[in-house]
């Protein structure tokens, strides 16, 4: 019993600074964005593991394909009159990365709405269409 206590207590010495879980200088950090990003309205549940009402979302991803599948896009939205203006603040890059090749994802949550809706881009119009 005293072995596994010592061995256990190495591995816990070992780890601990490896992690840098204690490292206060370490900090999250937002990029600015690097990469086109593909737009796509879908209609979804906000919760995927209990009964709701399915909502609209926006989700985006980019083109660039990143060192960690954990990258996040930051964004910051309105409706405006029949615009959706979504702004897109940059690229989140958490101090933990998930170690696999992916793009960077986000999710804009418009709720239940219903119209026709422009995006900030005049090419871009979304007709949102709900039956109750």
């Amino acid at each position: 019993m005293k072995i596994i206590a010592i061995n256990i207590l190495t591995v816990i010495i070992i780890l601990i600074p490896s992690c840098d879980i204690l490292d206060s200088s370490s900090s999250k950090t937002i990029s600015p964005l690097d990469s086109k990003i593909l737009f796509k309205a879908v209609e979804s549940y906000e919760l995927l593991d209990a009964i709701s009402i399915p909502q609209i979302f926006i989700e985006m991803t980019t083109e660039k394909i990143y060192g960690c599948y954990n990258y996040r896009i930051v964004t910051s939205w309105k409706i405006e009159d029949k615009s959706i203006i979504i702004n897109i603040i940059g690229i989140y890059k958490p101090h933990n990365c998930l170690m696999a090749l992916g793009p960077a994802n986000g999710r804009v949550k418009l709720g239940k709405i219903s119209g026709n809706f422009e995006s900030n881009s005049s090419k871009v119009v979304f007709v949102i269409v709900t039956i109750c």
